[in-house]
Parts: C-alpha cells; structure tokens; sequence
C-alpha cells in the first residue's frame, strides 16, 4: 500500500508538471528513405493568452446567473410589509398601520410556504401569527402573485385612563385573523424583490369597555375587522 501511494503521489506531481509545461508546436520534413516525418525544429506561433477572453467569460457567467434569477428560483426567503388598513368604524372612516415579518422557502413549482408575525392596532394592539401560502404566477423577475395568510391575532392589554375603573375586567381577547389578495413582485439582481399588493384582510378581537370609577356597568364588545390591505414590501434571498 506504502508503494501504491507513493506511485500515485509521483504519477500526480508528474501530471502537474506535464500541464504546467509550455506547449510546443513542431515542425517536420520528411526523408524519403525512411518515409517518415523527423522534427527538426519548433517554430510554429504561440497559443494567444488573452486575460481579456477570460475576464468577458466570467463576467458573461456572472450576468447569466443574475438573470436566471427570479421568483421561482428555490430556497430561503424573508419578507418584510408594510401596509394600511382601510375600513370603517362608528366614526366613519377608520386607517391602520401593520407591520408584518414572514420567512420561509420558496419551491420551483411557484409555491412558497411560510410563517409570519406581526404587530398592528385594531382597537387594541394586536399581534398576528399566521402561516402565509403565497403563488407566483411567471418564473421571471417579474412575476403577478396570489397570497394567503391564516392565523390567530393575539390581542394585548391596554392601560386604562385615571378615571376609568379597571377591576375585574378582562383583557382584551384576540381571534382567528385571515388575509389574501394579489400582488407584484419586481426582482432585482442583488436577490431582492419589491412588493406591493392588494388585499382583504379580517381579524375577530373582543374589547372591554371601561367604564367611570363611579358607574358598576361594565360589557366587552365583539368586533370583526373586515379591511381592505394595501401592502408594501421587500423579499430578501
């Protein structure tokens, strides 16, 4: 075994110094008497080494890889949004801001599986855990895609003012929360993406109602958000 590895060792420095060896182009005439060609001398033109061929390959290689990135292209992903809120309340018009993080893994076949989580205020703060489904229609870097989120919104509690009475009331209590929609993502070469999108968005909460320091009265309201979400957002790969 000692000798066969030592074998190999020689044949492997052997192979180096062949490829490292400069070639040789020959030139050969002929004698008759042998009829065979004898090399007498190596003049023929060197082969060009151009850095410039080498430098066009690679930056050639470098732009394919770019461009064959897209929204299909598999693997882990992180996307963060920004949306509004928009509905009504008894007051009339009602906006609210939600801030979301999800991360997940995208498939070939254009489907990506995730969870999320988030923080918003639907009359209470509430905090969004929910797994998101989403569907990029186009293998490219612009691509239309479908979403869909389905979770629980987990309602905080909220400090109540001087003059109200807080004993023995609950806390606000959250509920189940769905979202979905279409949207656009546009993917760049440096494997991010901008999003924007259009959707619906429901959330189910219960909120106590504070009542005076001197009133008895107190009651929770049930309240279903039913929203239109419109969202901004940015994929990291």
């Amino acid at each position: 075994m000692r000798a066969f590895g030592l074998f190999l060792v020689a044949l492997t420095i052997t192979l180096v110094g062949i490829g490292q060896q400069k070639p040789t182009n020959l030139q050969a005439t002929k004698d008759d008497s042998l009829g065979l060609g004898v090399i007498l001398s190596s003049n023929l033109t060197n082969p060009i080494n151009d850095d410039r061929i080498g430098n066009r390959f690679t930056q050639s290689s470098e732009h394919l890889e770019c461009n064959q990135f897209g929204s299909r292209t598999p693997g882990y992903y992180v996307h963060f949004k920004v949306s509004v809120l928009a509905g009504k309340n008894e007051s009339g018009d009602a906006y609210n801001a939600s801030f979301q993080l999800s991360n997940g893994m995208q498939f070939a076949n254009g489907f990506s599986l995730g969870v999320g989580l988030g923080i918003e205020e639907l009359g209470a703060p509430v905090i969004p855990l929910y797994v998101d489904i989403k569907y990029n229609y186009l293998p490219g870097r612009i691509s239309p895609f479908l979403f869909a989120r389905a979770g629980y919104g987990f309602a905080m509690q909220v400090e109540p003012e001087e003059y109200y009475d807080n004993n023995n009331l609950n806390p606000p209590v959250g509920g189940l929360m769905f979202n979905g929609g279409i949207g656009m993502a546009l993917f760049s070469f440096q494997r991010t993406a901008i999003t924007v999108g259009l959707g619906y968005r429901y959330q189910k909460v219960t909120i106590p109602l504070y009542n005076y320091w001197w009133s008895s009265y107190s009651r929770e309201v049930e309240t279903k958000f039913n929203r239109i979400e419109i969202l901004f957002g940015f994929i990291f790969r």
